[in-house]
């Protein structure tokens, strides 16, 4: 990595921060199996427990180990995390609220 071309380098680091958009590709295109599988609450708190976590020690230790694939790996899974949390919440609220205030949602 230290060796790159400062051009490659930029490159490099843009696709590193990409790939949380494109994790978040897959997690909208993985919402209607995950709802279908598992219901709004149970996906939501898979989502929350499993993949927020797994991203979250992938990039910590992608600090300490200096790798880059494991700041990868975490960043495509927040972003599922993200992709499916962004797509079930509006659900998960509709579900919750009062009837009376469900017209306004």
């Amino acid at each position: 990595y230290l060796l790159l071309l400062n051009s490659s380098k930029n490159n490099f680091r843009s696709f590193i921060v990409a790939c949380q958009s494109i994790g978040a590709l897959f997690g909208c295109l993985a919402l209607m199996p995950f709802l279908n599988a598992f219901g709004v609450k149970n996906s939501l708190l898979m989502a929350n427990s499993v993949l927020l976590m797994l991203g979250s020690i992938c990039m910590f230790l992608s600090y300490y180990i200096q790798t880059t694939i494991l700041l990868i790996c975490g960043r495509i899974l927040i972003g599922i995390y993200t992709g499916l949390s962004c797509g079930l919440l509006p659900i998960y609220i509709q579900e919750l609220a009062p009837t009376i205030i469900k017209v306004c949602l």
